[in-house]
């Protein structure tokens, strides 16, 4: 997974690496045949509102 940033590692370990992130991840796991997908999170910038531009309701 190369669009994980390398400082987001937190510890490493024989069988797992623990990462960090900002925001949530989407993961499906197939509880049948053990297989998952991990999501890679979209940048999602949130919109602020003007007040000046608002109609006031």
């Amino acid at each position: 997974m190369k669009w994980i940033p390398d400082d987001s590692l937190v510890e490493s370990t024989k069988y797992i690496d623990r990462y960090r992130f900002e925001g949530p991840l989407n993961i499906n796991l197939d509880g049948t045949t053990g297989k998952g997908v991990v999501f890679q999170p979209l940048d999602i910038k949130k919109e602020s509102m003007d007040e000046e531009e608002s109609s006031g309701i």
